[in-house]
């Protein structure tokens, strides 16, 4: 029997904006009120970028003419759930109505959905300001199936602090593509665990400021003295570079918190696309990047997969912990997904 063998081709992520969450999400926007701003469009559409002068980067991605579907994960949007359960209960942004009272009925109408894969259909249309959007194939009644699969990610995901994922998929076997969409709650930048001069995390250890601000500043200076230039780029401009965890400082032990092999030199931006996930490495130091990450950025940022970086042999527990634990991976069921 031919293996259906998944292939992914590029990525794609854009912001949910206001004016396509559900009614009942909307923000208080009453001091953001600009000359002809718009009430937004709802469950209607979902707003990508403004194509003024140039559509065809977003038609190449999503290729309605050869997409044979769009596809979401039930366990996807649970992940969602839990992370944003804080935005529900606690909102850090100013929404029109008390959203809390939406978060356990979005838990149970989630964990009522009877398939793990669930597939929908979008087409693309633009308005009068030259604005891509996608829109829901078929007719606008309930009873449309794609409206019907929308309605479950609509009724979660917040405006502003969600990123919309879109992983653009290629059936090696016979061409057919896929696309996978996975929302992401992203509020305020994650506490990024930088170790340096200028950075102190005293964490769970030690209490006194002095102590651990010297304790942070040995770390650096051992771990650049075995080290001394980012891994990823080369920069070997101290100035430049910071000491970071594997192993994230918060999830250590008293010993790994200072284990020289718990460390690894890098660039800020590379730096936070590896705590965040976007990067990783293999023990023998082949660059690891995940599927999330466009095609453009990752050519903007002069890195390929499987290029060799300087890694300390002596890392391989945590960087192991940090690919099971952190890095972001496309992870498919080909069976499930593909007929």
């Amino acid at each position: 029997m031919q293996k259906n063998r998944l292939k992914t081709i590029d990525a794609l992520e854009i912001n949910f904006v206001d004016s396509c969450c559900r009614e009942d999400f909307k923000l208080d926007t009453s001091g953001e009120r600009r000359p002809g701003k718009s009430k937004g469009t709802g469950e209607k559409r979902l707003f990508i970028k403004g194509v003024k002068d140039n559509p065809a980067p977003y038609d190449q991605f999503f290729q309605f003419d050869k997409v044979k579907y769009f596809f979401f994960k039930k366990s996807d949007l649970l992940l969602y759930l839990k992370e944003a359960k804080e935005e529900y209960m606690n909102p850090a942004q100013d929404y029109q109505k008390d959203i809390s009272v939406f978060y356990k009925e979005n838990v149970e109408y989630v964990n009522a959905l009877q398939h793990e894969y669930n597939r929908l259909q979008f087409d693309r249309t633009y308005d009068k300001q030259h604005r891509y959007y996608l829109v829901l194939k078929g007719n606008t009644t309930k009873n449309n199936e794609n409206r019907i699969a929308y309605s479950y990610i609509l009724s979660i995901c917040l405006p502003r602090v969600t990123k919309f994922n879109f992983v653009k998929l290629m059936n090696e076997d016979n061409g057919d593509i896929f696309i996978y969409l996975k929302p992401t709650f992203f509020t305020k930048q994650e506490a990024v665990d930088f170790v340096s001069m200028t950075d102190v995390d005293l964490g769970k250890r030690p209490k006194n400021k002095g102590k651990a601000r010297k304790a942070q500043t040995k770390y650096r200076f051992d771990l650049l003295q075995k080290m001394p230039a980012c891994v990823v780029t080369g920069v070997a401009d101290d100035r430049l570079l910071v000491a970071c965890h594997i192993k994230p400082y918060s999830e250590c032990s008293e010993e790994e918190a200072f284990d020289i092999n718990n460390g690894i030199i890098m660039t800020p931006t590379f730096h936070y696309m590896f705590d965040i996930g976007f990067i990783s490495f293999k023990d023998t130091g082949e660059l690891m990047i995940s599927g999330f990450l466009s095609n453009l950025n990752k050519n903007r940022l002069g890195i390929k997969d499987g290029q060799l970086c300087s890694i300390n042999k002596g890392s391989a527990k945590y960087l192991d912990y940090h690919r099971k634990n952190i890095f972001s991976r496309v992870t498919i069921d080909e069976d499930e997904l593909i007929d």
